[in-house]
């Protein structure tokens, strides 16, 4: 379902091959695994998929990695995953999606 999807599915296999367990990752629980200073962009994207989108700002020497999700009201998020030059992570977090917001009424 990725990278434009809300949905990133982990398949965990024995050494005989064997589906163990399938899981879906985009989510809070496995956003929180995410080490600022260890994590590297390598590791995000083996854990969670390429990015729907990767970013860039003035304010931040490196590339922002963009997830979309829906949170557990089923909410459309997005989670931003910040990498520095040399590829690790040093900060990520959630925030709202209002691309598919209803417009306001009032």
């Amino acid at each position: 379902m990725q990278p434009f999807g809300q949905f990133a599915w982990m398949v965990d296999l024995d050494s005989a091959g064997k589906v163990t367990r399938v899981r879906q990752v985009l989510d809070t629980l496995d956003f929180n695994r995410i080490v600022p200073g260890r994590w590297t962009v390598d590791d995000v994207e083996r854990e969670f998929g390429p990015p729907a989108m990767i970013e860039h700002v003035g304010s931040w020497n490196g590339p922002i990695l963009t997830y979309r999700w829906r949170d557990i009201d089923r909410s459309d998020m997005f989670y931003w995953v910040y990498v520095d030059a040399a590829g690790v992570v040093q900060r990520a977090h959630p925030g709202m999606e209002f691309i598919n917001a209803p417009a306001d009424k009032n």
